[in-house]
């Protein structure tokens, strides 16, 4: 696979996610729009630098990771909030209610931001390497949308991530140079 592709199946797979709200599909674009940003960053990191995609797939683990381990936990929560409404404990219901839902969106945030440390790193060598800033600045809106995501400004920030990244796909060059290193 050449640079051309993977410009391509890049920006694809950054824009399909978008798509997630349309019924039955949706869905299907957010699995698609993973598979192709996977391949893409494999092949850049086959391309250009193998730590490319070691930062990129140990973001993406933590963020499925975070995902699964916060629901777990809200999931037990919601179990033991259930088992205490059976004995009539209403308090005890909605503090477990609340404690479940509170730890659940502390994991889940605590996994993202970690996970957006990591994009970010991959984000920076391949703004490196082509000389885009375009990258480098989808990782840093990444980073600081994901911390400030716990008051939802957050979530602005890593939408425009999100473009800029896009963005950054479809400005790569359609031919690559090699580097002296």
């Amino acid at each position: 696979m050449d640079i051309k592709n993977v410009k391509v199946i890049g920006g694809i797979g950054v824009i399909l996610p978008f798509l997630g709200f349309v019924p039955y599909l949706g869905f299907i674009f957010l699995i698609g729009g993973s598979v192709l940003q996977i391949i893409a960053f494999y092949q850049l990191g086959n391309l250009v630098n193998k730590d490319i995609f070691k930062k990129w797939i140990i973001g993406y683990l933590i963020s499925i990771s975070s995902i699964i381990f916060a629901l777990i936990i809200g999931i037990l929560f919601g179990g033991l909030s259930f088992f205490l409404k059976r004995d009539n404990l209403s308090y005890g219901l909605s503090f477990g209610v609340f404690v479940g839902i509170a730890i659940t969106f502390l994991l889940f945030w605590i996994g993202t931001i970690i996970a957006s440390n990591f994009y970010k790193k991959s984000y920076i060598l391949v703004g490196e390497y082509f000389n885009l800033d375009l990258f480098k600045m989808a990782g840093d809106f990444l980073f600081w949308g994901a911390i400030s995501s716990i008051i939802l400004v957050g979530f602005i920030l890593m939408f425009v991530s999100n473009i800029l990244l896009a963005c950054g796909f479809f400005s790569l060059p359609s031919t690559l140079e090699k580097k002296n290193a």
